[in-house]
């Protein structure tokens, strides 16, 4: 495919930059992938002020929901509470983590737009695993096997996770 300018001479009269097909295969993907940004920045095809407004306020609304919700667990929950399937929720969600974390290596691989979703969801659920991994133990070598796993594993997986999907995004 070749580029064709109509008239040259109104690109060059305005200031325009003809990017011919084969520059764009001289390019590495991150710069294909930035001049794609800059050029969708440039369409305007971005929320209005007023859909703006109506997200900040529902954002709002919900952070204000939530907080009310969280008052009132933290009144009524039991400080102990006995549940069934408590295996069966665990094995849940490492499986989930393992999905998440071969999803990311698989992405990461074949080089797919999909990575950076993919790496920051993962990184998500280490920090979640690590928070419940530490408030769930009952004290001893377990709480200390949970913090060494929190702080020399999981954290610094999901930080690296976190940068890496930040990193592919500009």
């Amino acid at each position: 495919m070749t580029t064709v300018v109509t008239n040259p001479s109104s690109t060059a009269a305005s200031g325009g930059v003809v990017i011919t097909d084969e520059q764009l295969r001289r390019m590495s993907v991150a710069e294909r992938r930035a001049l794609a940004r800059r050029l969708a920045r440039l369409t305007g095809g971005g929320p209005t002020p007023f859909q703006r407004r109506m997200f900040v306020l529902a954002v709002g609304a919900a952070c204000a929901a939530l907080a009310g919700w969280m008052f009132e667990l933290a009144q009524t929950l039991p400080a102990r509470y006995l549940v069934g399937h408590w295996d069966a929720a665990w094995i849940g969600f490492d499986s989930m983590l393992l999905v998440g974390l071969a999803a990311v290596g698989w992405t990461g691989w074949r080089g797919l737009e999909v990575f950076s979703a993919l790496a920051l969801a993962t990184a998500v659920l280490l920090v979640c695993d690590a928070w419940f991994d530490v408030m769930t133990t009952t004290g001893g070598a377990d709480t200390v096997v949970s913090i060494l796993s929190a702080v020399l594993v999981e954290l610094p997986l999901a930080a690296s996770l976190t940068y890496l999907a930040y990193r592919r995004r500009t």
